[in-house]
């Protein structure tokens, strides 16, 4: 997913994690959890972001500004 803004993106897989990552590709941020992630989203204001995990679970996270 990328941002609101089009300057960071979020990414998430079967390794269990969810990465914040800006345009350079470096990362920011890594967020764990405990099943493969399957979807993520950014708030419509950029501030925070949803995760969806292959067990259904779903969490929001406060993202760095």
């Amino acid at each position: 997913a990328v941002s609101p803004d089009g300057k960071r993106i979020l990414s998430g897989g079967g390794d269990t994690f969810m990465r914040l990552w800006n345009l350079d590709g470096h990362q920011i941020y890594e967020y764990p959890h405990d099943t493969r992630v399957v979807r993520v989203a950014f708030t419509p204001d950029g501030r925070q972001a949803l995760s969806g995990c292959w067990d259904g679970s779903a969490y929001l996270w406060e993202l760095p500004q």
